[in-house]
């Protein structure tokens, strides 16, 4: 898999930053990748657990074909938020969790 030489950065598009709608996302996700920006970094922590599922709705409106980009993703980290049952933060790097989280 070839990567873009510049990757975008999805950590601040959502609660945790700029706050973007779908539609701003979707634009913005145009706008990379007409601008040669095919590569999108995540994590299932952003936004508190919701900005890949913001982008994936966002990436679904914005007409891109799949095969025109590259996701990367993290995970692993768990801390307390409203859209998890965490208690305590911790890391869970079990392959239950790696392949439930992607």
């Amino acid at each position: 898999m070839k990567y873009s030489p510049i990757i975008a950065g999805t950590m601040t598009w959502g609660s945790w930053g700029k706050q973007l709608s779908k539609k701003e996302m979707a634009e913005l996700i145009q706008f990379c990748v007409a601008n040669s920006i095919s590569t999108f970094d995540h994590a299932d922590i952003y936004g508190a657990y919701t900005t890949e599922a913001d982008f994936g709705n966002a990436f679904k409106a914005s007409g891109i074909k799949r095969e025109q980009i590259q996701l990367i993703s993290k995970c692993g980290i768990q801390y307390q938020s409203d859209n998890r049952k965490n208690k305590v933060k911790h890391y869970d790097y079990s392959k239950d969790y790696i392949i439930w989280s992607v």
